[in-house]
């Protein structure tokens, strides 16, 4: 940011809003609440996995395999400008909201289409 021209007075202060808009954060709460389905199920959505997270989902998470792509099921904990603060969603939650994989998948990928909107683009355009 300094080489880009911004004075160490406007880097502090960036730091010290961002510092305050993480103590806003109330992650432990959220998580703290998995245990009542009713209380979390707007917050999951699917997310497609990374290469280095593909084995956790796949050993732990509850998840569609289509083909070779992974859709997983995360918790979004707190979405502040843009980024995005997220954690996968144990496959034992299953048995503890007494739910299908299937029920869940469902719930997260309408979830999913209210929170990110699939863009069509014209290709000629």
């Amino acid at each position: 940011a300094y080489k880009s021209g911004y004075s160490i007075r406007q880097i502090a202060e960036e730091i010290i809003r961002e510092k305050e808009a993480h103590k806003e954060i109330k992650g432990l709460e959220k998580i703290r609440m998995l245990d009542d389905y009713e209380r979390v199920k707007e917050d999951l959505y699917i997310r497609i996995v990374s290469t280095n997270k593909k084995v956790t989902v796949l050993e732990r998470g509850i998840y569609r395999k289509i083909g070779d792509i992974i859709l997983g099921v995360y918790l979004r904990i707190n979405e502040d400008d843009g980024k995005l603060c997220t954690t996968l969603i144990d496959n034992t939650y299953l048995d503890k909201w007494e739910l299908s994989k299937e029920d869940v998948l469902e719930q997260a990928m309408d979830n999913t289409v209210k929170m990110a909107p699939p863009r069509f683009y014209d290709g000629r355009e």
